[in-house]
């Protein structure tokens, strides 16, 4: 009954003056939550003239917005890097960038697939770490200044990247064991 005067005084099917009168008629408790629907921000206001049913807003996927913004920094070291220095291995960062922009735009477009996607984001991510940092361990002081910036510039996008991945799986997994079971 709560939820279905509520829907009609959201949609001004109903005017105030029956939403009124149905909250006396029904005793309904105005300042209490909407039974059908409690979220932990969820708040029910009403005055005479109104009823209002406030909601918690969607919920957005974080972790596959930020992987774009990290493809896209990537993509913008390696593409500027090859346009100063014309050699295809500049280019790396953005084929890594294109990768994880590939990988973060499916798992906002599938939601059921977004785990494993982003867990194939977060492989990528890593060798995004290791290309870099095997080729600094191996030849730091023969490369040129350019070659070592973009490498460095590599290393800690794809690393910061990886961090924050790490972070939004473990805190995933915890609110999953703590969300209720629902069967």
């Amino acid at each position: 009954m709560h939820a279905a005067i509520a829907g009609l005084a959201a949609e001004s099917k109903m005017n105030a003056k029956d939403v009124a009168r149905a909250i006396k008629v029904f005793n309904i408790d105005a300042e209490k939550a909407n039974p059908s629907r409690v979220w932990p921000d969820d708040a029910l206001t009403t005055t005479t003239k109104t009823l209002i049913v406030s909601s918690p807003p969607p919920k957005v996927p974080v972790m596959p917005k930020t992987t774009l913004i990290f493809a896209l920094l990537l993509i913008a070291l390696g593409v500027g890097a090859f346009a100063v220095s014309s050699s295809r291995t500049a280019l790396l960062p953005a084929y890594v960038g294109v990768a994880l922009g590939l990988f973060a735009g499916l798992a906002l477009a599938f939601e059921g697939a977004r785990k494993h996607l982003m867990h194939v984001a977060a492989a990528v991510a890593l060798l995004g770490v290791l290309a870099p940092a095997a080729a600094l361990v191996i030849r730091a002081t023969e490369m040129s200044p350019l070659a070592l910036g973009v490498n460095l510039g590599m290393l800690l996008l794809s690393a910061a990247l990886l961090v924050l991945m790490v972070r939004s799986f473990i805190a995933t997994r915890r609110a999953r064991i703590a969300a209720p079971q629902s069967s």
